[in-house]
Parts: structure tokens; C-alpha cells; sequence
């Protein structure tokens, strides 16, 4: 993962029409730019409840796998204001969080382990279904939503993101950039 620029994260769907009243733990493949997979993502809430009335807001907690090893946690709890996902590694020790702006439309803050901020991702204002990921003064990458090309809205939006980052980047941050795309994705794209 250390010269890995470029990642493609894809919600995994059942083969079956699902309806949006069914609303399924997540799963997410995270592939390079080949195609090959790099990391798997399990949602492990068995709420069904939550799921299904807290929709965007419920709390959860995602497990990131490399070949089958744990290896980083993604926790949100539950909050209707305030989004915020939180990120451990394999000894439970905190690495950082990804918050969404309070009253600020598509806007997010990375934070590390000690609360000083990292990055800002935000949304262009035409294009907004792309992200922009910055430091102090300074563009690290940037996330594109892929929408589906169905027209039927009895299905779930089925689409990826992609993801391209600066290559100095450290394999924390570029964890912690994941997260932001995983609440990007649930605060967005949920319903």
C-alpha cells in the first residue's frame, strides 16, 4: 500500500433486486487501478433496526480486511448532527477521525489521534459529486462519485468512488482518506 496512488472503492450488492426498504450491512471492495482487490470492508452490526430507521445516522462499526487479517476499524456512533467515523488499527489504538462540518454542506475534516487537523475535503461547486482533498495550502488528491447508469429508483444507487492521492502520502492517512469516503458515502449517498 506504500506506492499505492490510485484506489477504486465499490459497494459489493447481492445479485438479487434489493429494495430500499431492506436495508443490507455493508460491504466494500477497495481495488487498485488494475483491478485488483487491495482490501475488503464489513459492516458487523447486526441492528437491523438501525439500519432501517436510522438509515445515514445509525452507528456502526466496519472492519477492514487485508487477505483475511483485521486490520483497521472504522467506528461511528450514533448522531444526527454531527457525523463523525473514528480509526483504529489492529491493537485498538486510535489513528484518527473524519468529522463532517456541522452546518457546512459537503465539507469534512481529517483529524489525527492528537485532534490536529490534517486535511479538508470539500465538494466543487459544479461537479458535486467530486471531492477535493486539501492540506495547508496544498491539493492532496482527489474523490469521484461514478453514479449508476440505472434509471430505476426502486434500486439501490449502485456506483464507486475513486480515489487518487499524492504519492508521499503515509499508509495512516491514506486510511484515514478511505474513512472519509465510507462517511462521504453514508451521509450522501445512503438513502
Amino acid at each position: 500500500m506504500e506506492k499505492q496512488t490510485t484506489f477504486y472503492i465499490k459497494q459489493q450488492n447481492k445479485k438479487t433486486v434489493e429494495l430500499d426498504i431492506i436495508k443490507r450491512r455493508k460491504k466494500y471492495l477497495i481495488n487498485n487501478e488494475k483491478g485488483h482487490p487491495l482490501f475488503s470492508l464489513k459492516e458487523i452490526n447486526d441492528n437491523l433496526i438501525h439500519r432501517i430507521f436510522l438509515s445515514k445516522n445509525r452507528p456502526f462499526k466496519m472492519k477492514v480486511y487485508q487477505t483475511e487479517a483485521e486490520f483497521f476499524t472504522f467506528e461511528r456512533l450514533f448522531s444526527f448532527f454531527k457525523h463523525t467515523i473514528n480509526v483504529y488499527d489492529s491493537d485498538c489504538n486510535l489513528i484518527g477521525k473524519v468529522t463532517k462540518k456541522l452546518f457546512r454542506f459537503r465539507k469534512y475534516e481529517v483529524k489525527n489521534n492528537q485532534g490536529k487537523s490534517m486535511y479538508f475535503i470539500a465538494s466543487h461547486l459544479v461537479k458535486r459529486s467530486n471531492f477535493e482533498i486539501k492540506g495547508d495550502n496544498y491539493s492532496v488528491g482527489l474523490i469521484k462519485k461514478e453514479r449508476s447508469k440505472s434509471k430505476k429508483t426502486f434500486l439501490k444507487p449502485n456506483g464507486s468512488f475513486g480515489m487518487e492521492l499524492v504519492e508521499n502520502l503515509s499508509n495512516e492517512h491514506k486510511i484515514l482518506l478511505i474513512a472519509a469516503v465510507i462517511l462521504i458515502d453514508f451521509v450522501h449517498y445512503n438513502n
